[in-house]
């Protein structure tokens, strides 16, 4: 469900894109190897297979925060 003012899908994923480039500070490389492997924390799910929903972006953002704030689960 989209409700006015949210984004959609697709900008948000957009948006933990650059979170994830910003996490591995740019190197692309790394980004994409982190986002296609399963991790523990998150249920052994990719981070690239929860961008099916507003749900899972939401905790995948999370995650990432935590790991940027040196913060993990």
């Amino acid at each position: 469900m989209n409700f006015p003012g949210q984004q959609s899908i697709s900008e948000l994923k957009s948006v933990v894109w650059s979170e994830a480039l910003d996490l591995f500070e740019g190197n692309e490389k790394e980004a994409r190897e982190w986002m296609s492997r399963s991790r523990p924390f998150l249920g052994n799910m990719a981070p690239e297979d929860m961008l099916d929903s507003y749900e899972n972006i939401h905790r995948l953002r999370c995650f990432i925060q935590q790991i940027q704030r040196g913060v993990l689960p």
